[in-house]
């Protein structure tokens, strides 16, 4: 196998992993290894207290091509059971990450790639960025987590577009639709612009950012578990991460967070 064409890599250095999608000769297509090894990535850096921060990118000059064509009549069978397919539950996993995570857009995104992208915290992207969601015009209703995800993060209308003129979008459309949170010129302002907010956020309250990002999540799915979720917010007030914040906000210091 050629050492460009594998499945997505995972490195970490210092407080920030990053999960790079690595076929550039594919344009980053997703094969079902690659759905498989991107799951244990994802279990992998959320079991990692030293991981505070996630970065999601590709290789060249695509960020991703979605999920492989011919990989669909696998997942034909699958279609009269109930639950996401396994496309879906990797998007999902993403999702659920309890650390942030930032999606560093390097090029084209395509199919599921966009959902890819919905699913982080934070979506930057370059310039040269185009984007396509040809679902219905491939007769392929989209599944509901996905649907749910799209509106919840660019509203209905949007989503509608988005679908129903299955065309290319400039960077400047995903911008102006919420797809996208920012834009940047080229590859080192992406890698700049991607470097800043990790530092930024690795510095947050890793408890407080976990309990907020499962609120975000049950309430986009209209599942809400108040008592568990309320005593997620009290195991978090009594936590030694909110009295490092209070004494470090008197202090006026950098508070050190441990995750406890």
């Amino acid at each position: 196998m050629d050492a460009e064409d594998c499945a997505p890599i995972l490195s970490v250095k210092d407080t920030i992993a990053t999960i790079r999608l690595s076929r550039p000769a594919k344009a980053n297509r997703l094969e079902a290894d690659d759905l498989a090894e991107l799951m244990r990535h994802f279990a992998a850096v959320d079991r990692d207290p030293a991981v505070r921060v996630v970065v999601l990118t590709g290789t060249g000059r695509h960020f991703c091509a979605g999920y492989d064509m011919s990989g669909f009549e696998d997942m034909a069978p699958l279609a009269g059971q109930p639950g996401p397919n396994p496309f879906e539950a990797v998007v999902n996993a993403l999702a659920a990450v309890g650390k942030p995570v930032i999606c560093a857009i390097n090029g084209g995104m395509y199919g599921g790639a966009i959902d890819l992208a919905l699913a982080c915290d934070h979506r930057v992207a370059v310039a040269r960025t185009r984007a396509r969601m040809p679902a219905l015009a491939l007769g392929f209703q989209y599944y509901l987590d996905g649907l749910r995800r799209y509106v919840a993060i660019v509203g209905e209308r949007a989503t509608r577009r988005i679908f129903f003129d299955a065309s290319e979008m400039s960077s400047e459309e995903l911008l102006s639709l919420g797809v996208i949170d920012a834009c940047v010129p080229d590859d080192a302002a992406l890698a700049q612009a991607t470097q800043r907010k990790a530092l930024a956020w690795q510095a947050l309250a890793p408890l407080a950012v976990a309990g907020t990002k499962q609120v975000l999540l049950a309430l986009r799915a209209a599942e809400v578990d108040e008592a568990r979720l309320r005593l997620t917010e009290r195991r978090i007030l009594a936590s030694e991460d909110f009295r490092e914040g209070r004494q470090a906000w008197f202090e006026k210091r950098t508070p050190i967070f441990r995750g406890c």
